[in-house]
């Protein structure tokens, strides 16, 4: 088994308005998180499994690593 942890791609900053758990990520963070999505399937990376949190931004994240 082979296990990989994952951070979250950039996510947009807080405003005085808005909550943590709301922030989606960037545009930057869709790009760079989307590159290394491609590099992973470049070396043949088979996913069986992806949790995450809650968070907006885990989720955004969770969606391109699928």
């Amino acid at each position: 088994m082979k296990l990989y942890v994952v951070r979250h791609g950039i996510a947009a900053e807080v405003d005085g308005e808005s909550s943590d758990e709301a922030r989606p990520l960037t545009r930057e963070g869709r790009a760079k998180f989307a590159e290394g999505v491609r590099g992973l399937a470049q070396l043949d990376t088979h996913i069986e499994l992806i949790l995450h949190s809650p968070l907006l931004r885990a989720v955004q994240t969770a969606e391109l690593l699928v």
